[in-house]
């Protein structure tokens, strides 16, 4: 939040007739530092406002949710610069997905009320409140079948940067000791996974061999996961059995397809100069001279540092 008296970012952004799409996809690349809040930034646009529910292709339904807790250092040089939310993973018969809880109630919400015809001056508070809340960007879908791994990331603007792999296969040790993590014993393991040396906490009573974000191949649920630095915490708080409809899907408007160098090579130039990949965007933004000279670059502490 903006320090006493200071507007949010997001309340300094002039949207001339937008899509409430880009409005929000922009919302979720400027609220991933505080250090943009409260300045002067518009975005012109020629197409009427209006809302839509949200295009995607349906992969699955999902049998479980499992929620983790989300505990991240946005800086690594700085302790204080801690950020918490809530993740999900749903597990299907055949796909996984892994995304902040409050991206997929976001998306929820805006269907929902897409087909109740809600006006979009009642959508758009709702959506925002909510969008404050999301800080895990990435959304990550993974093909059971197949072995192949999806990453979906908003960077700049309402652009979905997707890239394709092999579902990465960790090398687990196995470690001595045990603990109860919501009433459920489990026992330990470590691994290192690009750039990062991770500890595991899973349990056998819950025979599924999955995880946050793209961990998984352990002997039975992941019910924690960090690395040693605690940059990065998941810690299992609830895990339902789903009856009712629950699709898995991939996000397909305004998606660009790229690698997963590229991604990364994108989301560290966004955060070096803000300014310049808003401008380079190719939008119609406007940003004043002063502003731009007061905007200091991002932390960045990505969850892949190789």
């Amino acid at each position: 939040e903006g320090a006493a008296g200071t507007p949010p970012f997001w309340s300094g952004v002039r949207l001339q007739g937008s899509l409430v799409f880009l409005f929000f996809a922009f919302l979720l690349t400027v609220l991933v530092s505080n250090k943009l809040e409260g300045q002067n930034i518009q975005i012109r646009s020629d197409k009427a406002m209006k809302s839509d529910t949200i295009a995607k292709k349906i992969l699955d339904r999902t049998t479980y949710r499992i929620f983790y807790s989300y505990d991240h250092q946005k800086d690594p040089q700085d302790a204080k610069s801690r950020v918490r939310s809530l993740t999900l993973l749903q597990i299907g018969n055949k796909y996984n997905r892994f995304m902040d809880y409050f991206k997929y109630r976001m998306d929820s919400v805006n269907d929902v009320s897409v087909k109740k015809k809600l006006p979009v001056v009642q959508l758009m508070p709702m959506l925002t409140n909510i969008g404050r809340q999301i800080k895990f960007r990435p959304s990550v879908i993974q093909n059971r079948v197949e072995r192949k791994c999806i990453t979906q990331q908003n960077i700049v603007l309402s652009e979905i940067y997707q890239y394709e792999e092999a579902t990465p296969k960790i090398q687990w040790e196995m470690l001595k000791g045990d603990t109860i993590i919501s009433g459920y014993k489990c026992k330990k393991a470590k691994a290192t996974f690009r750039g990062r040396k991770y500890i595991a906490w899973y349990s056998q009573d819950v025979e599924m061999p999955f995880g946050p974000y793209k961990f998984g191949g352990l002997p039975g649920l992941i019910f924690c996961l960090y690395d040693v630095e605690k940059h990065y915490i998941f810690t299992l708080n609830g895990l339902e059995k789903i009856k009712y409809y629950d699709p898995i899907y991939l996000w397909t408007r305004k998606v660009i397809k790229t690698t997963r160098e590229d991604a990364q090579k994108i989301h560290k130039n966004f955060c070096a100069d803000p300014v310049k990949a808003l401008l380079n965007s190719g939008k119609d933004i406007n940003i004043p001279k002063e502003t731009q000279a007061t905007v200091q670059p991002l932390p960045y502490n990505p969850i892949e540092r190789e």
